[in-house]
């Protein structure tokens, strides 16, 4: 049976408030999921324009499986020696880290992607960034790569996105 996921909906006067946004696990036990389109829906509710989506579906992150995936990421970075340098920047850093998540997270899902995607936005300092941006059985998780770790992003740089990659 197919699970599609539903997004809560979002409170009239929060449309950024993103971190309480909770997604529905299957019920018994399967890989959950939300297609392309209910993707798109949601994130174009918060303005966010474009929401470039190149699969149909994607898997729920579990956030156990997350957590684990970070410190893989953490160790990874250290061993490759993968430090900030002018051809190697943040969108560099978010797209390795996406791409890598997939790779590692494999065929667990039986889906043909898993919601990690790769967010640009600008930072309170003024400066533009990139990042990475998750939906987990936990709601929405933004991450920073060059770190290995789950970051909050201010009100201001939420309503700051400009373009999301999944």
């Amino acid at each position: 049976m197919r699970y599609i996921i539903l997004i809560a909906l979002f409170l009239c006067s929060c449309a950024t408030d993103w971190k309480n946004e909770k997604y529905l696990k299957a019920d018994d036990g399967s890989i959950a999921y939300i297609t392309a389109e209910e993707l798109h829906f949601h994130f174009t509710r918060f303005g966010v324009e474009p929401v470039i989506l190149v699969d149909s579906d994607y898997a729920i992150i579990q956030r156990k499986w997350l957590d684990e995936f970070l410190a893989f990421h953490a160790d990874y970075r250290f061993q490759n020696d993968f430090k900030w340098e002018t051809f190697w920047d943040c969108d560099d850093f978010a797209r390795d880290f996406a791409n890598l998540a997939t790779k590692h997270h494999g065929g667990l899902s039986g889906m043909q992607a898993m919601a990690i995607g790769e967010v640009f936005y600008q930072m309170d300092s003024g400066v533009y960034h990139a990042i990475n941006i998750a939906l987990t059985d936990e709601g929405i998780l933004f991450i920073e790569p060059q770190a290995s770790r789950v970051v909050e992003l201010s009100e201001a740089e939420k309503l700051s996105i400009f373009y999301i990659r999944f």
